[in-house]
């Protein structure tokens, strides 16, 4: 049995012309683009992410304020604001 055809075909004349194409925006051709649009409550968001990413984690100042006056034993609470402490976060 003989098979007959055209032999292996070359898409790259093809391909190269659709390329150049689309690079030349020739008219008849038609190019799409991706486009996002993005609100002003996201941007808001988003600065605000920015903005607390450059905060400190920890207040050092008030840290090594409290650290002192309890080393220095100047530091006391009274149990009625540990109380409402504890109950403020027990509520949240």
């Amino acid at each position: 049995m003989k098979i007959q055809g055209q032999g292996p075909i070359n898409l790259t004349p093809l391909l190269n012309g659709y390329i150049r194409q689309v690079k030349t925006g020739e008219p008849g051709k038609q190019e799409t683009l991706d486009r996002a649009d993005i609100s002003s409550a996201a941007r808001f968001l988003r600065e605000l992410l920015q903005r607390s990413a450059e905060l400190p984690e920890v207040r050092e100042a008030k840290v090594g304020e409290l650290r002192a006056r309890i080393l220095s034993g100047t530091y006391h609470v009274s149990l009625d604001d540990l109380v409402d402490s504890i109950l403020r976060e027990l509520k949240s």
